[in-house]
């Protein structure tokens, strides 16, 4: 551009022009610079499409909440489109590719198609699904906070997010509901007030975050949470000025339930001294095997155990308390989110149950969605290997409508092999058909990392 300035400026400026030669020059000169730009411009989006960058858009709900896919109404009519985004196709040419990555790869059962996934488990690995949570090499491996921020839900019927009488209950305590508050009139003599998540819109999942304002009544009066996940409960106090300088004690216990209550672990923390009858924000959450808490800018208080602390093959259960003890209170705006829950592929009820393991080979990554109970991903991946009567192989996706195709089947049916490519199969053909599980997917394979959503307006944000 600067050299097409150059150029102008020199023209207009030639001495003894008069002006009269000035159209027929110039518009030929126009015309160059203009076909110069646009090849410059096609290259340049050649370059970036091809070696640097590439927009897609999500075309289905495998990877919400995170990405939100194509979503219609009953009658067909389009609710909203997926997201558009942005993918780095630069990101593992000097890189490795890092766990909880949002990656886009081709497809190993159909080359043809590009999809896009969660890493979660990287090359020599042991990878394990427990109770919901991802296990490496036999710890429990937790989301970096930008990951599982992006990966909590929402346990609130839509459109009553704000009506605490819609999601919460009183089991003790004389207690006043409505929309947005629920405030403690008195409490039962030295027991917990207490209000509980409702479980009919509970929704079943073992990991919880719990979100709000705490406004202490009284410096006698302490807050109190408990999450329940099988026979473990993580409870959680804050006590204020209970300290000689005047500061609040925080703490946090995990307690065996069949064991009468047995305190397994505990953890205690000062924190600064904070006003009574002011509305405190309020953190409270268990996740991938650590419970955490924090209050109104207070460094967080946590606690980890990696140990495997509950009754193979019982059913998952988990609910949630809160409230005050030895005195009165208000809680204001609280909301509960629900983690991830990875389940193994497995029976629908022994999912929840079971657990599900499995060794990754060098150079091969393992991919889940985190929408993973509507998600085609490595869990389910396998091939069908098709051999026909000439003596050719055809190996292609499992799901490849010639699987189901019945002995008696006398027509042609179509069966997709791992290039994508269509063959035209009969029965009577078929010689021979085995399965086999794939479930990795390796270097060679990735396309790149998915950084941020450009589309719609209202979605703009980086992906993590």
């Amino acid at each position: 551009m600067a050299r097409a300035a150059e150029k102008g400026t020199e023209a207009t400026g030639r001495p003894g022009d008069g002006g009269e030669n000035k159209p027929g020059w110039l518009s030929r000169q126009w015309s160059v610079e203009n076909i110069e730009a646009l090849l410059e411009a096609v290259i340049l989006a050649l370059v970036v499409r091809f070696f640097l960058m590439e927009a897609y858009q999500i075309p289905t709900g495998s990877m919400e909440p995170t990405l939100r896919g194509n979503m219609f109404g009953e009658d067909n009519t389009r609710i909203h489109s997926g997201d558009r985004l942005l993918v780095n196709k630069l990101a593992y040419v000097a890189g490795d590719p890092q766990r909880f990555d949002v990656i886009v790869f081709k497809y190993p059962l159909n080359s043809d198609k590009n999809f896009i996934k969660r890493l979660v488990g990287l090359p020599g690995e042991t990878l394990e699904i427990r109770r919901g949570d991802l296990w490496i090499n036999g710890k429990p491996d937790r989301k970096p906070p930008l990951a599982q921020q992006a990966m909590w839900r929402s346990m609130h019927p839509k459109g009553l997010e704000d009506d605490q009488r819609q999601a919460w209950k009183a089991v003790s305590g004389e207690w006043a509901l409505a929309p947005g508050r629920m405030t403690l009139n008195a409490s039962p003599g030295r027991d917990a007030a207490l209000v509980q998540f409702r479980e009919e819109i509970y929704q079943g999942c073992p990991d919880l975050k719990l979100q709000g304002k705490v406004t202490w009544g009284d410096a006698g009066t302490s807050w109190v949470g408990v999450i329940q996940k099988d026979a473990l409960e993580f409870v959680a106090q804050i006590r204020p000025g209970k300290s000689a300088d005047g500061s609040w004690e925080a703490s946090v216990a995990i307690k065996d339930m069949q064991r009468q209550g047995l305190v397994m672990d505990s953890v205690t923390q000062a924190w600064s001294h904070l006003p009574i009858g002011k509305p405190l924000s309020l953190l409270f959450s268990h996740a991938d095997c650590r419970v955490e808490m924090s209050l109104e800018g207070n460094p967080p208080l946590s606690l980890d155990y990696d140990e495997k602390l509950w009754q193979e093959g019982s059913y998952p259960t988990s609910s949630i308390r809160t409230g005050f003890t030895a005195g009165k209170g208000e809680l204001t705006g609280l909301s509960l989110l629900r983690d991830v829950y990875y389940i193994p592929p497995m029976d629908w009820d022994q999912a929840y149950r079971g657990s599900y393991k499995v060794e990754i080979p060098q150079d091969a990554y393992f991919v889940m969605g985190d929408n993973c109970t509507n998600s085609k991903d490595s869990r389910y991946w396998a091939t069908t290997t098709v051999k026909i009567a000439n003596g050719r192989s055809i190996t292609g996706d499992r799901d490849n409508e010639v699987t189901g195709m019945a002995p008696h089947s006398s027509g042609r049916q179509p069966f997709m092999d791992c290039m994508g490519r269509t063959h035209w199969i009969t029965h009577d053909n078929v010689v021979e058909r085995t399965t086999e599980e794939t479930p990795f997917i390796f270097r060679r394979q990735l396309v790149g990392r998915a950084f941020m959503i450009f589309w719609p307006a209202q979605r703009i944000r980086f992906i993590h």
